[in-house]
């Protein structure tokens, strides 16, 4: 007989007293490693994080957005490659605070304001972890535990940059996802959607890239198998996208106007050479040397920063974690296993949210291998890119 996996209830009950509490020891813990990790970092020492800083002032004082000049430095400093929400929202403290104590309280409060970012994504994680798995409250913490020791996770969490906005705008995105009903989405949802879409593109420009897949893909799976021949869903993805453009186009458009190009990279440095097509590269053996070495760096350093850990156990570190990674991975293929033989059964539902969950991770991955071969080599060990689908992978390798 099937074992069936339930589907999340349509009214979500409340957490217990219990479950709260140890949320909120997961939240404390998190504050706790963040707020020690900006004693450890030197103020300005994050990554990029004079770079960041300097985007509010060249807002507020000189009411100009950051762009690449033509000799390629940034105008007055500020980082050009990141849309401007993160930054408006901190912006509403800067005056107050150089006010009262010039540059370097404005920079500290600012990074004070980073474990906040976390505990409200660490909190959007729990909330659709409770959805996910309504009858595992014990795994629905467990995941954002994990999140709240994971190195690079807490790293961006202790210093100043938009990946405290990114990490929660994709936790956002991924619960609108799963906190919806089922079946055909309405004009209200589809509106909300690409609202929520827009936020992420305004935080960071791999959330347009990586989310908006991802969002299709749900929409059509809750419009049903015939989701191209229902009205219906196309007029919700018009205004969708249509919302998106609204709320973040002009950033992309602005880029477009100002490099030829949807979001700024310097050129130069893909990773085939220049002249070699990639069907050359691919022959001669040199794409699957980038994609090594893609897979080996993402892998050192989607835990930390490579170089974080300490040489004496490092080695015996990675082996640990490679196989952890190696044994979710063969529970995922037992898991299918099951499923083929029909002694397990995952609802439409379940393997709906997990879909929304885990295919952020899996996009910002391949997309990650995409922009070393083909437009940048420097992200080859760019497991912190990937922080806003964190959750993605950790669920992986907790269910697994």
């Amino acid at each position: 007989m099937a074992h069936e996996v339930a589907a999340p209830p349509t009214d979500q009950t409340a957490p217990s007293k219990s479950e709260r509490r140890w949320f909120l020891a997961i939240a404390a813990v998190s504050v706790l490693l963040a707020l020690a990790y900006g004693v450890i970092i030197p103020l300005g020492f994050g990554p990029d994080e004079p770079r960041h800083y300097l985007y509010i002032p060249l807002m507020l004082e000189q009411h100009q957005l950051p762009r690449v000049l033509p000799d390629g430095r940034e105008l007055q400093g500020a980082i050009a490659l990141h849309p401007p929400l993160y930054y408006a929202i901190l912006s509403v403290f800067y005056f107050p605070l150089k006010a009262l104590g010039g540059t370097w309280l404005a920079q500290r409060v600012f990074r004070l304001f980073s474990p906040a970012f976390g505990v409200v994504t660490l909190g959007l994680i729990w909330a659709t972890c409770r959805r996910v798995f309504p009858e595992r409250p014990g795994l629905a913490l467990f995941i954002p535990a994990m999140m709240a020791v994971w190195p690079h996770f807490v790293m961006d969490h202790s210093v100043m940059n938009n990946d405290n906005g990114a990490n929660l705008a994709g936790a956002l995105f991924i619960y609108f996802l799963v906190s919806r009903p089922g079946g055909a989405w309405s004009a209200r949802s589809a509106l909300l959607g690409g609202l929520v879409l827009g936020i992420g593109a305004l935080m960071k420009g791999q959330l347009l890239l990586c989310l908006t897949p991802v969002f299709i893909v749900v929409m059509a799976w809750d419009h049903g198998r015939d989701f191209l021949a229902q009205t219906k869903f196309w007029r919700n993805l018009v205004l969708a996208l249509g919302t998106l453009i609204v709320v973040a186009g002009w950033w992309y458009a602005r880029n477009f106007w100002l490099y030829g190009e949807l979001n700024y990279v310097a050129p130069g440095y893909a990773g085939l050479p220049p002249g070699v097509s990639f069907i050359d590269a691919l022959a001669a053996g040199y794409v699957w040397m980038l994609v090594h070495r893609t897979i080996v760096g993402i892998f050192l350093s989607i835990w930390a920063q490579v170089g974080w850990f300490p040489e004496a156990i490092a080695g015996s570190l990675y082996t640990v974690l490679g196989v952890l990674l190696a044994v979710a991975g063969a529970g995922w293929v037992c898991v299918a296993f099951r499923a083929a033989r029909r002694k397990t059964q995952v609802t439409p539902r379940r393997a709906r949210d997990l879909t929304a969950v885990m295919l952020p991770f899996l996009i910002i991955y391949l997309l990650i291998h995409y922009v070393v071969i083909f437009v940048h080599q420097g992200p080859y060990q760019g497991g912190r890119y990937a922080m806003f689908a964190l959750a993605g992978f950790v669920t992986f390798l907790a269910l697994g």
